[in-house]
């Protein structure tokens, strides 16, 4: 078998070369779609803060307050922006879409405020207004009445409870209005913020990296199609007349294929890292490992059950096409209905685009690396037993 390994060797070695070509325009290609859905993202994030219009009287001490300290005080200026307006106005930007809705505060709200009495507010959004401005009206409505309402009563249960104790109560009413105040323009810092990321607590930029790889090593191996499909099957016959186990030529066969998509692999990482667009450690490199003996064995299995080349080139495509697809190597995986994402979790390159994400984000799991060595030997063995049946029953 060790001269039919150094064959199998010498017949890389024609295809590497363009395959390593192949294989650099397809990243180049990959490359650039990540940098565009990267910097798209990263301007979407920029202008992702909602406008929101204030309406209420013209001059208005406390309103003209509470919108500088809105504006430059309050932490909710970093995801919505607060504009005074008209109520005219506020309905025409609505209606072109500058805004996302507006709020009309009537006159004299704070002079019946200071005496208990709240005035209604009113919300004007668009019809049918669903999604983040309509849970942003909800979480905002509720927030405002219980402050308002809390906040009341302490500072009139205060002063009511003062008065009836025969002290003066205006100093300290004073006093914890502007305690009040401090608690709610410092409430950012009662609570931390995770990001919980796209998918598996990872930012979009280590997904969309995960995923591409996954992409673009199942396209790797679509390139060695015209040295992996065999419609002649006599050297492994006459090889299997000769004693030699059908599994030793699969395990010969499978290894040359290995060896060949790691060379082209590990081209792409000498120049990602020269480019400097991609950083790798040890760590990353161990991940790679099981990703690249489980998607070779599935290739190399989808290989074997064909024995034409366009037949061979068409079933890699669709089939491994569809797996990125559905395990969100080409979209968000959180986008798909609950039951799709739950059957993501368990298919290789599922797996494989969350090992790679977690390594890319510097979290290192061995879970996932076992499970893809076992789907590795399970593709391997059915490989050798679909060539074992193909050199058995001989053609009359």
């Amino acid at each position: 078998m060790g001269k039919y390994l150094y064959l199998q060797l010498k017949r890389l070695l024609r295809i590497i070369v363009p395959a390593l070509l192949v294989a650099a325009v397809l990243f180049g290609c990959l490359a650039l779609a990540y940098q565009a859905v990267v910097s798209l993202a990263d301007d979407d994030q920029a202008q992702a803060k909602i406008k929101f219009g204030v309406v209420g009287t013209a001059g208005d001490f406390y309103l003209e307050a509470g919108m500088l300290a809105l504006n430059t005080i309050d932490s909710s200026r970093f995801s919505i922006d607060f504009m005074q307006m008209d109520e005219a106005e506020a309905e025409a930007a609505m209606r072109r879409g500058e805004i996302a809705a507006f709020v009309v505060i009537p006159e004299g709200f704070m002079d019946e405020a200071m005496y208990g009495n709240i005035l209604p507010i009113k919300y004007v959004s668009t019809v049918g207004a669903v999604g983040l401005v309509s849970l942003l009206k909800d979480e905002i409505t509720k927030m405002v009445s219980d402050i308002v309402i809390d906040t009341q009563k302490g500072i009139f249960g205060t002063g009511q409870a003062m008065q009836e104790i025969g002290l003066s109560s205006g100093d300290a009413e004073y006093a914890l209005t502007f305690e009040y105040f401090d608690f709610i323009f410092s409430r950012s810092r009662m609570y931390a913020v995770k990001d919980l990321g796209l998918a598996e607590e990872v930012g979009l930029e280590e997904y969309l990296l995960g995923g591409f790889c996954v992409l673009l090593l199942m396209l790797i191996c679509l390139v060695f199609a015209p040295w992996m499909v065999r419609s002649d099957m006599s050297i492994a016959r006459m090889l299997s007349a000769r004693r030699r186990p059908v599994i030793l030529q699969v395990l010969c066969d499978f290894a040359v294929y290995l060896v060949g998509i790691a060379c082209v692999i590990a081209v792409l990482m000498l120049v990602a890292v020269w480019t400097g667009w991609m950083k790798l450690t040890a760590g990353i490199l161990l991940q790679w490992i099981p990703i690249v003996i489980a998607m070779g064995a599935l290739s190399f299995l989808l290989y074997e059950l064909t024995t034409n080349l366009i037949s061979g080139v068409l079933l890699q495509f669709f089939a491994l096409l569809a797996l990125c697809f559905v395990t969100g190597c080409l979209y968000p995986v959180t986008f798909f209905p609950d039951s799709v994402q739950n059957l993501a979790a368990y298919l290789p390159t599922g797996i494989a685009r969350a090992q790679l994400a977690e390594s890319f984000a510097g979290v290192m799991h061995t879970d996932g690396s076992l499970l893809l060595l076992g789907y590795g030997v399970l593709f391997f063995a059915a490989a050798g037993l679909i060539r074992k049946a193909k050199v058995t029953f001989v053609r009359g």
